[in-house]
């Protein structure tokens, strides 16, 4: 109801204010130039890549209309076919023109260049860039030099060059040191006692200052090679822009309009009844206004606590969280309403379906049942700033929890990196840790990788079934870091983001893994069979018994 009320507000408001402003019409947007490299295609049926590309331009064109002078965002992160992007709007313009700029830009970028992997177009009022790789923030390539035709006079060259030297490196000096999220700055300067050259230097959201003020030093390098002497020229990058010219080519805040004359004092008899009108218009007016104020305070605080919860307690994975909540409708649609096709598998708690979002990315959803009892208190909040918490009560199987929850209840965000080794090492052997631990097998399948890893022969872990089909230099990176994330303290655990970077990059030199000693492991069995840990903890849980059932090999089969 909120919502609604605050919708017909802001239109009751619009309209009441159109009369009083002036229509403004905005020129096309002027192209520049663009970097189209022929080296870097897909084929036009990849069809994965070309939806996450679809879906960028869209993101792209939506965020154009908050506001927002630059944005920058990836599609299909972490996959082979993820694609960055980003826009840069000048931040001397409007929303309005920065969208139509943005929205010109996608339309001609993908008419003009349908087929590549990259690709960055310019326009005196934006920039659009995307990639399936990362532009070095401040590479001068790629890149477009503009200039006039016009050079500066013989007479003046030297005061001009020494004056344009000045003026470039301090706006990137401002431009990298602002504290706004545009990066921007502009200037002028006199070369001579009649003659001024004005400036202006931008760079993209997401820079630290020393990125920012690199990028634009080398942009005005690039401009010593280029347009030596010319009244005016412009460096065009990947992340920032920089440009130059003998008149003021960018807006700055402009002074009010003068007020209009009081209009003349009205007749006595009209008197009382105009002002009597008049308080009740404002008193309307500011009801309406601080009414819908209110109702806008109201929604928009409750967004910013929960993104503002979110960023405290997760970070940077904020992002992440946020892009992984879907309503109902989403879900029903990606797994054609839970049909029988799209069953996947059976938990403890529920049925899982497999489906697909309308950008291309497949997602697993686990529907619920309802008398599944599942502890949502399991998804416990850990603050940023908390090394670990504890609970009383232990649940889940044990195979995949980390000792220090196990045994003492404590938890971080390195007990998922327990788990992920843990299922890491399940998938290269086949063979499921947690049944050989409910049968009282002590030698389960950590040590077994350890003991196959120490005697430099880690592949006797690897599945007879794949051995001969699999790259055995990525298996015995992926047991390493399987390995590497079992380990017992969790501080010795790498993070998700380690554990990408290691997977992402085939050069990088991985840590040596400490051995996964099963002093806890021991303790907590012996607590089991002796029945210290009730029933009512659901220490062990429905999936537990359905592995009993499992036809999975023992690790001694």
């Amino acid at each position: 109801m909120i919502i609604f009320n605050i919708n017909c507000c802001i239109s009751f408001l619009l309209l009441s204010l159109l009369g009083s402003l002036t229509p403004l019409t905005s020129a096309a947007p002027k192209y520049n130039d663009i970097y189209c490299p022929n080296n870097a295609t897909y084929q036009s049926n990849t069809t994965t890549f070309q939806t996450n590309l679809n879906v960028l331009f869209a993101s792209l064109t939506s965020n154009a209309t908050q506001g927002v002078v630059s944005y920058t965002t990836t599609m299909g992160f972490g996959t082979t076919n993820a694609v960055n992007g980003l826009f840069l709007c000048r931040a001397d313009l409007s929303s309005a023109t920065c969208y139509d700029c943005v929205a010109t830009a996608v339309t001609e970028i993908r008419r003009r260049c349908p087929n590549q992997t990259e690709s960055i177009i310019w326009y005196d009022e934006c920039m659009v860039r995307y990639t399936n790789r990362y532009f070095t923030p401040t590479s001068v390539v790629p890149r477009a030099n503009l200039w006039d035709d016009k050079n500066i006079s013989t007479s003046d060259w030297g005061s001009f060059n020494q004056t344009l030297s000045s003026l470039l490196s301090g706006l990137a000096t401002e431009a990298a040191g602002s504290q706004s999220a545009s990066k921007f700055a502009i200037g002028e300067m006199n070369f001579t006692a009649t003659s001024r050259v004005y400036g202006l230097a931008q760079c993209a959201s997401g820079m630290t200052n020393a990125q920012c003020e690199a990028c634009l030093v080398n942009a005005s390098i690039t401009l010593g090679t280029c347009c030596q002497g010319k009244q005016g020229a412009r460096a065009l990058l990947a992340w920032c822009n920089i440009r130059y010219d003998l008149y003021q080519f960018y807006n700055t805040s402009t002074a009010s309009s003068p007020v209009p004359s009081p209009p003349p004092p009205p007749s006595e008899k009209k008197k009382s009844g105009s002002q009597r009108t008049i308080i009740i218009v404002v008193v309307v007016v500011a009801t309406i206004i601080l009414f819908c104020s209110g109702g806008y305070f109201l929604v928009r605080r409750s967004r910013r606590n929960y993104k503002t919860l979110l960023k405290e307690n997760f970070g940077d994975e904020s992002a992440t969280l946020e892009s992984l909540q879907f309503n109902l409708a989403t879900i029903e649609v990606a797994t054609k309403k839970f049909s029988y096709e799209n069953k996947i598998g059976k938990g403890g708690f529920g049925e899982v379906y497999k489906g697909i979002l309308l950008d291309g990315r497949h997602i697993a959803v686990k529907k619920l049942s309802r008398t599944s009892g599942q502890d949502f208190g399991l998804a416990r909040i850990i603050a940023l700033e908390q090394n670990q918490g504890s609970t009383n009560r232990i649940v889940g199987t044990y195979g995949y929890m980390s000792p220090e929850y196990a045994m003492h209840g404590q938890f971080s965000e390195k007990s998922d990196v327990y788990s992920y080794g843990v299922i890491v090492l399940e998938i290269i052997s086949s063979k499921k840790n947690s049944r050989s631990l409910l049968s009282g097998d002590m030698d389960d399948i950590l040590s077994h990788a350890w003991r196959y890893w120490r005697d430099e022969t880690p592949l006797k872990i690897l599945d007879q079934n794949i051995e001969e089909s699999s790259n055995h230099n990525e298996v015995l990176k992926c047991i390493q870091i399987g390995l590497l994330c079992v380990q017992d303290k969790h501080n010795d655990r790498p993070t998700m983001a380690e554990v990408i970077s290691y997977l992402s990059n085939p050069s990088v030199d991985l840590p040596y893994p400490g051995e996964p000693t099963n002093t806890m492991h021991k303790k907590i069995l012996k607590k089991m069979i002796a029945g210290e840990f009730s029933t009512s903890s659901t220490f062990i849980n429905e999936v537990s018994s359905s592995i009993e059932q499992s036809s999975t090999p023992s690790l001694d089969s």
